[in-house]
């Protein structure tokens, strides 16, 4: 695709995010090989995100082919469209994470917006988009619902040690009786926000992707590390 291709591409799908919702703006990332179209824009204050305060959770806002320019919704992806295969695993061919076929990837060279029911409307917190890579042949299982799942927060303490600072969520969390997966397929990616703080102490983090079978002990699968602030007690200080 030539860089004009490319450019008249965008300028339509930004046309149609904005006829799309007209009484929204959007915010328009770019890294050189990926854009991202957030229906969510930097508009409005940014609020200040106490370390302290905020459960630490990834909901989803894409699953699906990878793409030069993909556009992100206002919320995160309905339970029943958060699946790009068949759930039934029939005629389906699995297989379980490793270091080696899935991959996390924190971006941060765009700043997209985080907002939530209980904030200001005009009013956001920023974020960092995480790409989740599918790079085998085969469907991989990477969430519930509409949140990733085994997905914690490291963050580096002052000797050196890495300190978890969230706890995978469980099933209790989720709504909805009936639990549908985010399953990935071969050579597919799913899109989430990280919340970046602005409250506490800054240090490198990093996310850790990982969960024990009983048949299957995978080794972690960690993203690259990025700068927050973290709960200082949390590291010792």
């Amino acid at each position: 695709m030539t860089t004009t291709v490319k450019f008249l591409a965008l300028a339509l799908l930004v046309v149609l995010a904005s006829c799309t919702h007209t009484t929204h703006e959007v915010n328009v990332q770019s890294n050189g090989r990926l854009t991202l179209i957030d229906s969510m824009a930097l508009t409005g204050g940014v609020l200040k995100v106490d370390s302290t305060q905020i459960t630490f959770f990834l909901p989803v806002y894409y699953a699906g082919p990878q793409a030069d320019t993909i556009k992100l919704p206002r919320g995160i992806v309905s339970p029943t469209h958060c699946t790009t295969s068949d759930l039934s695993p029939d005629g389906l061919r699995w297989t379980r994470f490793t270091p080696k076929n899935l991959t996390l990837a924190i971006d941060t060279t765009m700043t997209l917006a985080w907002r939530v029911l209980d904030v200001p409307p005009h009013a956001y917190q920023k974020a960092f988009p995480l790409i989740v890579t599918n790079h085998s042949d085969s469907s991989i299982q990477v969430g519930h619902h509409n949140i990733l799942r085994w997905t914690s927060r490291e963050a580096q303490a002052p000797d050196g040690r890495w300190v978890e600072l969230d706890e995978d969520p469980t099933a209790l969390d989720f709504c909805g009786a009936v639990l549908q997966d985010i399953v990935l397929g071969p050579q597919e990616i799913c899109i989430s926000k990280v919340l970046l703080h602005t409250r506490g102490v800054e240090t490198l983090c990093r996310l850790k992707f990982h969960h024990d079978f009983e048949d299957y002990h995978p080794a972690p699968i960690y993203s690259n590390t990025f700068r927050d602030f973290v709960d200082p007690v949390r590291l010792g200080r």
